[in-house]
């Protein structure tokens, strides 16, 4: 046996309403919630050697094979790929229509072009085929490979009682503070889903959502709108983030939310031509493809702010198109700010919104608790939509950077790989430039530690959520009952500070573990927000048996 903080601590978190340390209080708040927190900082497995799952990319690899004719054993292909299929980028249009012409006489189909891109999607019959095609590319011309994509696999369902995690339920968006009356939000913007479809569904009051389908060769789609139905009811539903929204839907996932690379390059070009200002998709792939890249930058030349899932492996390091440089990459927490377990983890998470038993639409008729970054994707896809529906004139790094610089700290201090910046939070998002409004806040707790030892540092984070700065930041920390002073100093507005305690080894491996309890307060100050002003947590190391 053998035991480490980098794997589970048992914990209790409580956000504490104006408590002060005194007599009279009995310890602090009355109501208290089991809970699990990970380290953040542990090292992860990379991702899985093979990619996609077999059961849905593998029935999608086979159902591209049939009727090909067989061929003899070449180099092997990477994991994730449509077979026989060549994905070709020309440099100009007159060289995309010669090679169309030329390849008319080859045992060959053309399936799909993006004429923005000047690229084509071809089938070909076998190898000999495809080395023909290659041999009518010019120099200019780069050739590669149609990649599976896939929506993130749903992770299993939160227990109702008694689970390591806390679900949303009904709540997320009082978690996230938005008001009743957010009818107006995202009015007069533009968000394109890229994911199954949506279905009909009482969640939508009656409206009616343009439609794109890009999976017309492939009818049995029409029959899976599960997936997207959920996004879209959490991005704009009657109980959705940003009611006013004009939503495009764009179907390249199909009946196994199942896609590929180049349909969804083309599904954002479309987009894009189409008027979106903020795409949303809950998708990946781990298959790097030029065209997808260049899809991506085409949205981002135009200012379009493009939303993407982390991905619901668990793993170190997200999928494509959440990797690319400029998307803005969504990780998923609990009830209680906690990033989830199968959320992945990587330098270009950004940040975080709830991701596990999310209510949300499914189908034509049901409503489920829906689980993934699939799920957190859409509440900031709302939330820039909102923004920018307030400010058209923001542009699309202006928006990603307001969501970041008033995103509420988690984790460990400051920015990282689990959470980025943090968790969104829509009234510090729709407020930040209403004056006078005064919110220290306890943000977390956080174990940095890795083996064992006499002592294990504990960082407890404070952050001034705030539209004003403030002076003479005082923190306390109660560790089992002993009390630890500390003066943080002047904080701005947004800013994160960390004071630092050290628990008792024993004690955090005892069964009882260690009750740990803060309060922040500033003098000559009314905090907006007294419920986050201090917090209440019972950690504890849970041993890992070999």
């Amino acid at each position: 046996m053998r035991t480490s903080l980098t794997l589970i601590l048992g914990i209790v978190v409580l956000a504490v309403a104006g408590w002060l340390f005194f007599p009279g209080k009995d310890g602090g708040p009355e109501n208290e919630t089991a809970a699990v927190v990970e380290d953040a900082a542990r090292g992860l497995p990379v991702p899985r050697a093979v990619w996609p799952p077999r059961d849905r990319g593998e029935r999608l690899a086979d159902r591209d094979r049939e009727g090909e004719r067989e061929r003899e054993p070449e180099e092997p292909a990477p994991p994730g790929i449509l077979e026989n299929e060549l994905l070709v980028r020309f440099a100009s249009e007159a060289e995309r229509q010669r090679f169309l012409e030329a390849m008319a006489d080859l045992d060959a189909e053309l399936l799909e072009q993006i004429p923005a891109l000047n690229a084509v999607r071809i089938r070909y019959g076998d190898a000999s085929v495809r080395d023909r095609l290659r041999r009518l590319l010019s120099a200019d011309a780069a050739a590669g490979y149609n990649f599976v994509v896939l929506t993130p696999t749903l992770p299993p369902p939160v227990p109702p009682e008694g689970g390591a995690y806390v679900a949303f339920g009904d709540g997320a968006l009082r978690w996230l503070g938005v008001p009743e009356d957010n009818g107006e939000w995202g009015r007069g913007v533009r968000v394109a889903v890229l994911d199954t479809g949506i279905s009909p569904h009482r969640d939508f009051g009656g409206r009616v959502f343009q439609e794109f389908d890009l999976l017309g060769e492939y009818p049995e789609a029409a029959s899976y709108h599960g997936h997207g139905t959920a996004v879209t009811s959490i991005l704009t539903g009657e109980q959705g983030v940003a009611p006013g929204a004009d939503v495009l839907s764009f179907k390249v996932l199909d009946g196994d939310g199942a896609g590929n690379s180049f349909t969804l390059a083309r599904g954002i070009v479309e987009a894009v031509d189409r008027g979106a200002g903020v795409l949303s998709m809950s998708l990946g792939t781990y298959g790097e493809s030029a065209i997808l890249e260049e899809a991506i930058h085409y949205a981002l030349a135009r200012d379009v702010l493009i939303v993407a899932a982390a991905g619901n492996e668990g793993v170190q390091g997200v999928p494509y198109p959440a990797r690319y440089d400029g998307v803005l990459t969504v990780a998923a927490v609990d009830a209680q700010g906690r990033r989830a377990p199968f959320s992945n983890v990587d330098a270009q998470v950004d940040i975080a919104a709830p991701g596990i038993g999310v209510l949300a639409a499914w189908g034509e008729h049901e409503f489920i608790e829906f689980s993934g970054t699939s799920a957190a994707t859409p509440f900031v896809s709302g939330a820039a939509a909102a923004v920018r529906s307030r400010d058209p004139s923001l542009s699309r790094e202006q928006v990603a950077a307001i969501l970041m610089d008033n995103a509420n700290d988690v984790g460990a201090p400051g920015w990282d790989p689990a959470t980025g910046a943090g968790t969104i939070d829509l009234d510090r998002i729709m407020r930040r430039d209403e004056p006078g409004i005064y919110d220290l806040a306890v943000a977390d707790f956080y174990v940095p530690r890795d083996g064992e030892g006499p002592a294990a540092p504990l960082q407890v984070t404070v952050q001034n959520r705030g539209t004003e700065p403030v002076n003479d930041v005082e923190l306390t920390v109660l560790v089992d009952g002993e009390p630890k002073a500390f003066l943080l100093g002047a904080m701005d507005r947004g800013e994160v500070k960390s004071a630092e305690v050290f628990l008792d080894w024993e004690r955090l491996t005892s069964d009882g573990g260690v009750e740990v309890l803060s309060q922040v307060s500033a003098p000559g100050i009314e905090d907006s927000r007294p419920g986050n002003d201090g917090k209440r947590a019972r950690l504890r190391v849970v041993p890992e048996v070999d």
